[in-house]
């Protein structure tokens, strides 16, 4: 990532933080960073589990002879 980008994109993770924590004191940050580091991990659990759940289906239908 390029230097110029990945500075763009702290200043969009640091106002991301400020409006979820409801300001730009340490305190209020740390609160933002920490819901918006939940919100990305609940969005890969969603990816992953539903990724999970096409193979497994592919998976089933391949061994059912459905899908090649």
């Amino acid at each position: 990532m390029e230097d110029h980008d990945e500075q763009a994109l702290r200043r969009q993770l640091y106002a991301i933080a400020a409006e979820l924590g409801k300001g730009k004191t340490i305190d209020h940050l740390r609160d933002g960073y920490a819901a918006l580091l939940e919100e990305v991990l609940e969005a890969a659990q969603d990816d992953i589990g539903r990724s999970a759940a096409e193979s497994a289906v592919r998976s089933a239908l391949t061994r059912a002879g459905l899908e090649g």
